[in-house]
This record gives structure tokens, C-alpha cells and sequence, in this order.
């Protein structure tokens, strides 16, 4: 996890993520190594631009969505809304 943080820190917006964004995208970097989480360059580019809602929209919008099942889902409604969920 530490491994995943100091690579995100190279991120100019990652220390601007609230904790609950930034739950999603330490599990995101985690699942998808550096350079698959370097793939998601539309969802990096709204997260930089604090564009929430298309950033979850871009997760939505990729095979990593359909291959991790209910857990896309949660981290998607995490990433919209900001809150936890846990379902």
C-alpha cells in the first residue's frame, strides 16, 4: 500500500482527494499496478480537473469495471458521491 501512495503522490492532485477518493484510487493503483492505473488517462485527467462525477463515469467506461464486479460498482458510487459504502 505504502508502494501505491508514494507512486500516487507523483500525482499533482492526489493530496487534494478527500479520504474517501483517495480510498479509491490507493484500491484502483493496488489492483492495477502502476502502469494499468497510467491506462485510466480520461479518470486521471477529471481527477485533476476535481471532475468527480467523470472520473467515476471513465472508471464505468473500461474493462477493469466489468472484470472486478461489485467492487467497481462500490468504488464507483465512492468516487461520485464521496461517501463510503461498504456494500
Amino acid at each position: 500500500i505504502s508502494e501505491c501512495v508514494k507512486d500516487l503522490k507523483t500525482f499533482d492532485w492526489f493530496d487534494k482527494l478527500d479520504d474517501i477518493r483517495t480510498k479509491v484510487v490507493v484500491d484502483m493503483r493496488f489492483n492495477l499496478g502502476a502502469g494499468g492505473f497510467r491506462q485510466f488517462k480520461k479518470m486521471i485527467a477529471a481527477l485533476a480537473a476535481g471532475d468527480y462525477k467523470q472520473a467515476a463515469a471513465e472508471m464505468v467506461n473500461s474493462k477493469w469495471y466489468h472484470q472486478v464486479g461489485n467492487r467497481g460498482k462500490r468504488l464507483v458510487r465512492m468516487m461520485e458521491s464521496g461517501e463510503d459504502y461498504t456494500d
